[in-house]
């Protein structure tokens, strides 16, 4: 039962310092009871857990990037309308 109040803790850590900092974080840490459980989640039964998580942290971002790229593609339109805009009103 302590373990999962460390997690909790460390979980509500690194979504605050997500929110600080607007980088994603992930985080994948198996809790498991038994060596079994630990196997079959690295990627027998229970498919690769630790991948899925690496998997969502890349894919978290490429998601801002694109987010971001799309944000200045957008700022970079504006901006030349308002020179063009400038430009016929002289």
């Amino acid at each position: 039962m302590n373990h999962l109040i460390t997690l909790a803790s460390i979980g509500s850590d690194l979504a605050q310092s997500a929110q600080e900092t607007g980088v994603p974080h992930a985080f994948g840490v198996l809790t498991c009871d038994t060596l079994e459980q630990a196997i079959d989640r690295a990627g027998l039964k229970m498919g690769n857990k630790g991948f899925e998580a690496a998997l969502a942290a890349i894919e978290m971002a490429n998601l801002k990037k694109a987010i971001s790229d799309q944000h200045s593609a957008a700022g970079k339109s504006k901006e030349r309308r308002t020179t063009k805009a400038r430009r016929r009103s002289r």
